[in-house]
């Protein structure tokens, strides 16, 4: 996989894209990534209400377009005062999750970033409804930012299971300091199984064998490693690491995007039972 060379962070100017936009201009200045993508966008509805209701023509749709690039240039003015970057803003007009698709084809992004949802939602319970479209429908790698950035990420989990070398090289690349764990999960035995002692044995051994392989066919290994292999249903054993160790970034395999949202429910419904004390949970996820 070549070096990760530019990365589009899509905004809505909520407070779910400024930690997006933190996140991604933080990236790009550990990396020494000179420009940072930066896109909105306007759906057509808008438009065409605002034209309608106000009985204005066109010239009415095009001062929106400018008003939002008017409120673009300040938050990009921020992140290169803040991070020591140069910004690339855009402002597109259509649906927001072919845009942002669109987007970043046209610039070859190598990584798409964005909130856990838009600006609607009044809680983080869940992905938002066009995040969980761009998971489905993005084929560059994605980070899905939930928490707020405060450092560079120190903690990450690499869910080996179906994980394929360019999600993990990608992450070595995003926290090259950082502290890295290896998860693969195997399947447990029936319980009625008569075999299941020695067949928890074999699956155990065969994990190990998938886990080491894995690793060692990394072009750049971390420098920080632990290796784990643990029996159960993956969502169940990725949830209780989570919850256990608190990693800062996920990194999970691109055909397994869907399972993001199934973890981070059910890692902040751990949380809100009391079982840890943690009222906010400030995992980010990585597809790739």
């Amino acid at each position: 996989m070549e070096n990760l060379k530019r990365i589009l962070v899509a905004t809505d100017f909520s407070e779910y894209a400024a930690r997006a936009e933190a996140r991604a201009a933080m990236l790009c200045e550990d990396m020494r990534l000179r420009v940072l993508e930066v896109v909105s966008v306007e759906p057509p509805a808008v438009l065409d209400e605002i034209a309608m209701v106000k009985n204005r023509s066109i010239a009415t749709a095009e001062g929106r377009v400018k008003q939002l690039q008017n409120k673009l240039m300040p938050l990009c003015a921020g992140l290169e005062r803040d991070f020591a970057i140069r910004c690339e803003p855009a402002v597109r007009i259509g649906l927001p999750v072919a845009e942002i698709i669109s987007q970043a084809e046209e610039v070859a992004a190598d990584l798409l970033v964005t909130g856990s949802h838009g600006g609607s939602r009044t809680d983080d319970a869940c992905i938002g409804y066009h995040v969980q479209r761009l998971m489905r429908m993005a084929t560059r790698p994605m980070l899905i930012v939930f928490g707020q950035p405060v450092t560079s990420y120190c903690h990450v989990l690499v869910v080996v299971n179906g994980a394929s070398a360019r999600a993990a090289t990608m992450a070595v690349q995003i926290a090259p300091r950082a502290h890295f764990t290896f998860l693969q999960t195997y399947d447990e035995p029936a319980a009625h199984d008569p075999l299941r002692g020695d067949a928890l044995s074999g699956n155990a051994e065969l994990a190990r064998v998938q886990l080491n392989r894995f690793v060692a066919g990394l072009g750049h290994a971390p420098r920080s490693i632990l290796r784990m292999a643990s029996s159960g249903p993956l969502r169940a054993v990725v949830t209780e690491y989570v919850d256990k160790y608190k990693p800062d970034l996920v990194v999970l395999a691109d055909d397994a995007r869907e399972c993001i949202e199934e973890i981070y429910s059910d890692v902040r419904t751990t949380a809100s039972s009391g079982m840890r004390h943690d009222t906010r949970m400030n995992m980010d996820c990585l597809a790739a």
